[in-house]
C-alpha cells in the first residue's frame, strides 16, 4: 500500500527559518517488499523498497546524510502509543533497504520515511506494515499530558504561549530531571542533536518532526541539557501525540506527551522571518551547572579533534545502544550477510 503523508512542522535551526510544508508532492514512493505479519514483542525483519515516481529505484548515493543517517523511519501504530525510530540499511537489490523492529502491538504500523535526496528537499514516503490482527476498532487515548516520568527520569514540556494554536509561533521548552529531582546536564548526542521530538496527529496522516534550537553536539563526548528549546508553528488543529527522544547514560529514553492544537482564524504568513523570541536564547539562563569533574576537563582538552569522533562510540538507535548499525542487523537477522558490494547487505537464506 502507498500513502502520501503530510509534514506540518519542520525543524527550526538557529541559523534561519525553515518554512512548514507538506509531503503531498513527494517524488519518492515506499512499499514493503517483505515482512512477516507483525506480532507483539517479536523482532521482525522488514524490507522496504524506495523508488522514484519514474519507477527507478532510489539508490543510497542519491540520499543526503542528515542527523547522521540517510533514511529515518518514523513508525507508529494506529493508537499512537508505540513509536519506533529506525534506520534501514541498503541491500544488494537496488532500492531495497532492511531494518528490524519489535512491535508492542499486533496492529498494522505506518512508516514515514524521512529523507533528503540530492536533487530535492526533505520529503516523506509513507507506507504500512501489516500486523497479525485487525486493530480498526482500537481508539486513540487522547489524554493531555505535558509531564512524563519513566526510566528514572522526569520530563516537563512547557509552551511559552500556554499551548499550541494553528499559525502561532510557539517556543517549547523540554526540561529533564532525574528521579531525585536533579537537573540532567549529561544528555548525550543522539543523531547529531541532544534530543528529537516527533509528533503524530490523530488523523494518522500528519506528522511533526523537530530538533532543538542552539548549538548541536560537536563530538561524542559533548553533553547537553537540562533544558532544550524547540520552535513549533502547527498548521492543523487536532490531537497531537509527541515523543521526545534523548540519550543519557548510554540509554535511549522516550517521553510521550499529548497536546491539543487549537484552531485559529488567523491567516498564516509563509514569509514571517522576524522572530524576536530568538533573543530570549541569549537572555534566559539555565539552572547553574553543578561543579565539573576532571572528566569534563578531559572533554575540553579533546576539543578540536574534529567531527571524526562524533558517534564513534554507540551510534544511535530508538531502543538499543549499539556500536555499529550494520553489525546490529547482522546479529539480529542470522540469514543476513554482506554482499559482494561491501556497503550493501543480502539474505543468504530467506528469513520470511
Amino acid at each position: 500500500m502507498k500513502f502520501i503523508g503530510s509534514l506540518l512542522v519542520f525543524s527550526f535551526v538557529i541559523f534561519g527559518f525553515v518554512p512548514f510544508g507538506t509531503a503531498d508532492e513527494t517524488a519518492i514512493n515506499a512499499t514493503i517488499v517483505k515482512s512477516r505479519p507483525l506480532v507483539e514483542n517479536r523482532k521482525t525483519p522488514v524490507i522496504l523498497h524506495l523508488e522514484h515516481e519514474s519507477g527507478f529505484p532510489v539508490l543510497p548515493d542519491e540520499l543526503e546524510i542528515k542527523h547522521t543517517e540517510k533514511v529515518h523511519l518514523l513508525i507508529i501504530d494506529p493508537t499512537l502509543s508505540n513509536y519506533h525510530h529506525e534506520h534501514p540499511l541498503p541491500m544488494n537489490a537496488p532500492g531495497n533497504y532492511v531494518f528490524t523492529m519489535t512491535p508492542r502491538t499486533d496492529c498494522n504500523y505506518r512508516i514515514w520515511a524521512d529523507l533528503d535526496s540530492v536533487n530535492s528537499p526533505q520529503q516523506f514516503a509513507v507506507t504500512d506494515i501489516t500486523g497479525a490482527k485487525d486493530c480498526s476498532d482500537k481508539k486513540i487515548d487522547r489524554a493531555i499530558n505535558t509531564t512524563y516520568e519513566g526510566d528514572n527520569y522526569r520530563f516537563i514540556l512547557d509552551f511559552d504561549t500556554g499551548g499550541l494554536k494553528v499559525g502561532q509561533d510557539t517556543m517549547a521548552k523540554l526540561t529533564v530531571r532525574d528521579k531525585n529531582g536533579r537537573y540532567v546536564h549529561e544528555l548525550e548526542p543522539i543523531m547529531g542533536a541532544y534530543a528529537h521530538i516527533v509528533g503524530f496527529y490523530d488523523d494518522y496522516k500528519t506528522i511533526a518532526h523537530m530538533h532543538p534550537l542552539g548549538e548541536e553536539p560537536y563530538a561524542n563526548y559533548d553533553r547537553g541539557g537540562p533544558t532544550l528549546k524547540f520552535h513549533l508553528n502547527p498548521i492543523q488543529s487536532g490531537y497531537l501525540k509527541l515523543f521526545a527522544q534523548i540519550k543519557v547514560n548510554n540509554m535511549v529514553v522516550l517521553a510521550p506527551f499529548g497536546v491539543e492544537v487549537e484552531a485559529s482564524n488567523n491567516v498564516i504568513d509563509d514569509n514571517i522571518v522576524d522572530l524576536p523570541w530568538l533573543e530570549e536564547l541569549e537572555i534566559e539562563r539555565e539552572p547553574e551547572r553543578e561543579p565539573e569533574t576532571e572528566k569534563s576537563d578531559a572533554r575540553e582538552s579533546k576539543k578540536g579533534e574534529g567531527l571524526d569522533t562524533l558517534f564513534q562510540e554507540n551510534e544511535d538507535t530508538s531502543t538499543d545502544v549499539y556500536e555499529n548499525l550494520e553489525e546490529k542487523l547482522l546479529k539480529e537477522i542470522p540469514e543476513l550477510d554482506r554482499s559482494a558490494d561491501p556497503v550493501r547487505l543480502e539474505f543468504k537464506e530467506d528469513p520470511f
